[in-house]
């Protein structure tokens, strides 16, 4: 459990190491990362808060950063971050 929870902080750490660009390597990094969303208290809250803080960041270029992802990528991430309308 130690081992998975130093991993998700790696990975966290690697997708806010740069927060205004988008580095060859984050799109899959964030896709592990939302992976892990449903593990325990503790993985779930650090998953939540460097995804969030990655939409904060990349939200006023996102246009531009959604090239350097997968249509599959852009999907399992738009999953994620994007709340469902119980109103529709």
């Amino acid at each position: 459990m130690e081992f998975i929870f130093l991993g998700i902080l790696g990975l966290c750490a690697i997708v806010l190491s740069s927060p205004y660009d988008i580095s060859n390597y984050v799109p899959a990094a964030l896709i592990l990362l939302c992976e892990h969303l449903h593990d325990s208290d503790l993985i779930q809250k650090s998953v939540k808060k460097a995804l969030s803080e990655f939409r904060r960041t990349h939200h006023d270029s996102w246009h531009q950063h959604r090239e350097k992802f997968t249509d599959d990528q852009l999907v399992i991430f738009d999953d994620v971050l994007i709340s469902p309308n119980y109103y529709v």
